[in-house]
């Protein structure tokens, strides 16, 4: 298993990169917009394809990158059913 555990300093929020190195496939958890480009650029150095973007709460903290990391990527993005309007694939208590 690949794992990165990636901090942002101004909203004291962490966001973590989960990879399979046989598959070369990749999730992003509560991935934070001003890092984006961070983001990308980690997935492509570690030669792995981001498939799967997952918020696990909305956030008061930051905003999400979900969005845009869907746009470009073209990522499942997956979050509560009442969250943020980028979310592909919504999901809510209870939900396997």
């Amino acid at each position: 298993m690949i794992l990165r555990q990636l901090f942002d300093t101004e909203s004291s929020t962490y966001t973590y990169l989960i990879g399979d190195p046989a598959t070369r496939r990749a999730a992003l958890i509560d991935p934070v917009k001003e890092h984006l480009e961070r983001d990308l650029r980690l997935i492509g150095e570690l030669g792995l394809t981001l498939t799967l973007v997952l918020e696990t709460h909305v956030h008061a903290d930051h905003v999400t990158a979900a969005g845009e990391l869907r746009e470009r990527t073209g990522a499942r993005t997956v979050g509560s059913a009442k969250g943020a309007p980028c979310i592909s694939d919504p999901v809510a208590d209870g939900d396997t």
